[in-house]
């Protein structure tokens, strides 16, 4: 009996310690960027498509033993003539427990329009992706709007 509650004990030291020393990063971002085929063309180099503009909120937690993952995304797609195509709303979570590696089990949920939903993403411009420097007012607005879709979600 010792035994068992000596590893109980260690268990859950190590599970309390996992728990201490937060570390949060929580970004907001609106931005565009080019989607490529998946095949090549001629010269063996990936062919641009379309390109898509995106609002995301991206939450990072880590501590000793323990890392958890969020992404919130936006996402309308364009063809090259800036012809809209579709939009996305995407909620993934991972949570890492760094004391059992492997056993990670990822939750995603996406969900499709057919309306543009981003807000403040910038054109694609000359061909290449561009980030959106948001103020505090402006990542305020666009945390808000992509919560407010990603609630539509079956989570």
């Amino acid at each position: 009996m010792k035994k068992y509650m000596a590893v109980f004990c260690f268990i859950l030291s190590l599970v309390t310690a996992g728990c201490s020393n937060k570390e949060i990063h929580d970004t907001v971002e609106a931005f565009s960027v080019e989607v490529y085929s998946d095949t090549s063309n001629n010269e063996d180099l990936p062919v641009k498509i379309a390109y898509k503009k995106v609002n995301s909120i991206t939450y990072v937690e880590k501590s000793n033993n323990l890392e958890k993952y969020k992404l919130y995304s936006l996402e309308d797609y364009f063809d090259m003539d800036d012809k809209f195509i579709e939009s996305i709303i995407i909620y993934s979570e991972l949570e890492k427990n760094l004391l059992t590696p492997g056993l990670e089990k990822p939750i995603e949920n996406k969900k499709k329009l057919n309306e543009p939903i981003t807000i403040l993403a910038p054109r694609l411009k000359d061909g290449y992706g561009e980030l959106m420097n948001l103020t505090q007012v402006q990542s305020q607005q666009v945390r808000e709007h992509i919560l407010e879709f990603v609630q539509t979600l079956n989570k």
